[in-house]
């Protein structure tokens, strides 16, 4: 993985610190290479994603240390490429902050009337995943849409569904969800378009509409996903998740169903420890979502424990806890 160009540039800035976020990327490999042959840097691996270890390929370069964002990080980084337990420090997820200051400081209302909802009534959060990993989605939602104004759930339960970033631009997006979408929206069911900024990463959202995200997903009675990382969003939010791992009315391959999310190991481990709850079918997903609305708490200490396992105890503190991290390293 050396690299002349990245070698130089290295020696050109001389940084204390090189962090690499997404390590199984080529390009910071050499950027790493570099660091790693630079005697002045201190390397570092402080992964975006909780997949990244176990779903997206090998790291062709290591670092010198490591940020996990939990002990079940900590553990796969220990496993799969034998760091030295003392190299890794746990600190929680930065980006997840920001979901103990919604709670502390509730403002989703005002996001609630823009989506043509009412704000003193009860709601699901639906979030989407990019149709490689749930190519029937869209349909479980517009199911779900029918059986919400059948009042399923209830008169005054309503939807806010979230396409993800990658619904809407991308190689990976079907733009024929789009107009679909725009006919589910009615007084009860709202559509949360994510707010793109201009990047590389299809997936890069801008800071006010993380803050959106937060509010609306702290306030919900239910997150119903795919098997995203938005499972652990919600279970810092203190909300359950539900994760609907079918097809809709169709019986796919197994390699392109939704169904193989649950054998993906960073879902497996969340899902043993209770994390989260499955739905096989859009009967058993009407049901559950039915259980949960009776019985919020269901699973709580499980949910609390497997939280504490993702993304350790840290509530709040994690980018206070990485800074002290690289300020207090030699």
């Amino acid at each position: 993985m050396k690299s002349n160009e990245a070698e130089n540039l290295i020696k050109g800035l001389n940084p204390k610190y090189l962090v690499s976020t997404y390590p199984v990327s080529f390009g910071e490999s050499m950027l790493l290479k570099a660091g790693n042959n630079n005697n002045s840097t201190i390397t570092m691996i402080h992964l975006l994603s909780w997949d990244n270890i176990t779903c997206k390929g090998h790291f062709p370069e290591l670092a010198q240390k490591y940020i996990a964002w939990g002990p079940i990080m900590k553990q796969e980084f220990i496993e799969y490429y034998k760091i030295e337990p003392f190299n890794i420090e746990i600190c929680g997820v930065p980006h997840f902050d920001i979901h103990y200051e919604s709670k502390s400081k509730p403002d989703f209302k005002k996001y609630i009337i823009q989506l043509g909802l009412d704000p003193d009534k009860p709601y699901l959060f639906f979030g989407m995943s990019s149709p490689r990993f749930a190519p029937k989605e869209i349909e479980i939602v517009e199911q779900l849409s029918v059986a919400l104004h059948n009042n399923k759930f209830g008169e005054r339960m309503q939807m806010v569904v979230r396409p993800h970033p990658q619904n809407v631009q991308g190689y990976m997006a079907d733009l024929s969800w789009l107009p679909r979408l725009s006919k589910l929206q009615t007084k009860r069911v709202g559509i949360d378009y994510p707010l793109l900024k201009e990047s590389k990463m299809q997936w890069s959202m801008e800071q006010a509409d993380m803050i959106k995200l937060s509010q609306l997903l702290v306030h919900s009675k239910l997150c119903i996903n795919s098997g995203s990382t938005l499972c652990i969003d919600a279970l810092s939010c203190n909300i359950p998740v539900l994760v609907s791992a079918f097809d809709s009315d169709s019986e796919l391959n197994y390699w392109k169903s939704a169904r193989r999310l649950m054998d993906f190991p960073h879902l497996r481990k969340l899902r043993e420890m209770g994390g989260f709850v499955v739905a096989s079918s859009i009967e058993n997903l009407i049901d559950e979502i039915t259980n949960f609305i009776s019985d919020p708490n269901r699973d709580l200490e499980k949910r609390k424990h497997a939280l504490v396992m993702e993304i350790s105890s840290n509530s709040g503190m994690a980018t206070t806890s990485v800074f002290d991290y690289l300020i207090n390293l030699n």
